[in-house]
């Protein structure tokens, strides 16, 4: 019987350290490909960290150049349309002046006209106050 106990044991025994090594062969293989997947993931997190970071000042350095840009498009509109609502403004300013005046366009012949009107009310209130001078001269004497 013990040849066949040996006989057992040795089958058993090889097939222990068979099991045994490709145990420890695969817990190798494990461990490496855990390493080797760690590795990568790092890898690959560190080099997308660099390029966000490489588009992100690629991106503010666009964006800032369109913010420029637009700057300037915006100050030339307000510019423009502020001259275009003073321009309105003056205009109907213009407009509500010449009705209070009644006048639109001040033509050479009425403008010599009110000018000869003036000049006549000016001399008869010269005239006037030279009467009332005289007046007042007589009374004194």
């Amino acid at each position: 019987m013990i040849p066949l106990a040996l006989l057992i044991m040795l089958l058993f025994g090889r097939g222990l350290t068979a099991t045994v090594a490709d145990s420890s062969l695969s817990g190798i293989l494990t461990s490496w490909l855990d390493d080797k997947t760690e590795q990568s993931i790092a890898e690959i997190d560190s080099a997308i960290k660099e390029e966000q970071a490489i588009q992100t000042e690629r991106l503010k350095e666009v964006l800032a150049e369109e913010i420029k840009e637009v700057e300037k498009e915006w100050e030339t509109f307000i510019e423009a349309e502020k001259q275009k609502q003073l321009a309105a403004l003056r205009e109907y300013t213009d407009k509500h002046i010449a009705e209070r005046i009644g006048v639109t366009e001040m033509d050479p012949e009425k403008q010599a006209a009110v000018e000869k009107e003036l000049e006549r009310i000016f001399q008869e209130a010269v005239n006037e106050m030279e009467n009332i001078m005289l007046e007042m001269e007589e009374e004194v004497e």
